[in-house]
């Protein structure tokens, strides 16, 4: 006959993750300046919280990094598309209402960073146009010169 079995040991559970907490250790990490911190929690967030609010928390913020000018993280394209994933799951979730505000405001970041990038692009433009006409009148002067 087999042996007795004991009680088998108690299965471990893993308390579920606060993530009201990760949102604020994240956001401290951004304060500090530890940008890849903060992203990675955000993305967390994210990633596996339920409520649909820490989502849009998450992504809000993670839009800013990716955003704001003084961020080291700044990237135009990474900023449409976490703007695109956020007005999804804002629609999705029926929450335009309680987070047009900061919509609103990362939209108008948004827009005035893609004017900034055209008009960076244009002043390129113009002082290449210029430096061709210096040239230009350079030799055109170096021509009257040798003519002269």
């Amino acid at each position: 006959a087999a042996p007795p079995q004991g009680p088998s040991a108690p299965t471990p559970t893993t308390a579920p993750e606060d993530f009201g907490q990760l949102l604020r250790t994240s956001y401290a990490a951004y304060q500090s300046g530890d940008y890849e911190n903060a992203m990675l929690g955000y993305e967390r967030v994210v990633g596996h919280a339920e409520d649909p609010r820490d989502q849009v928390r998450s992504l809000i913020s993670l839009a800013m990094i990716r955003l704001l000018p003084s961020s080291k993280m700044k990237d135009a394209q990474a900023a449409a598309i976490i703007m695109e994933e956020l007005e999804r799951r804002v629609k999705q979730n029926d929450l335009q209402y309680e987070f047009f505000g900061e919509l609103e405001l990362l939209e108008l970041i948004q827009g005035r960073e893609g004017e900034n990038a055209r008009l960076r692009a244009a002043n390129a433009q113009l002082r290449k146009s210029l430096a061709d006409k210096e040239e230009l009148v350079r030799q055109l002067r170096a021509l009257s010169v040798d003519g002269g």
